[in-house]
């Protein structure tokens, strides 16, 4: 039952911000109800495909866009990995630096520069993980 995945990323561009706002209890209702109305579907709008908790072995390969908080951020000094978090779940993004073209080097320095719940929004492609986390269904 175990789905795991990591991000690679060529994201055309990456959106860093802090935000202090809370979300209205009638948006509130309005996620919950729309989460629920089908387990496991992807909330669609304009700033995300998918939730970081929907992402399983059926989406590799897939061009995502998800947005959420900053849980965790590292540099590995080849690449830098960070988990995004929103309601749903949580997802690793990787940014490398081995092998990275001049705006993957940028992206990756961006990375580097992100803090515990800076909100963020990220596009690239789903590929499996090697690593796998078994206490999180996305890997």
């Amino acid at each position: 039952r175990g789905t795991w995945l990591a991000w690679s990323v060529p994201v055309p561009h990456l959106r860093v911000a802090r935000v202090n706002a809370g979300v209205s209890a009638a948006h509130r209702t309005m996620l919950n109800e729309a989460h629920s109305a089908e387990a496991g579907a992807a909330l669609k709008t304009a700033n995300r495909t998918y939730t970081c908790g929907d992402l399983r072995m059926a989406n590799v390969g897939e061009q995502v866009t998800l947005s959420g908080w900053v849980q965790t951020a590292r540099d590995m000094n080849h690449f830098a990995f960070v988990d995004v978090r929103d309601r749903y779940g949580i997802t690793q993004v990787i940014f490398p630096k081995d092998g990275a073209d001049e705006a993957g080097l940028k992206r990756y320095e961006a990375s580097n520069k992100l803090g515990r719940e800076f909100v963020i929004k990220v596009t690239g492609k789903v590929v499996e993980r090697s690593n796998k986390n078994k206490n999180r269904p996305t890997g």
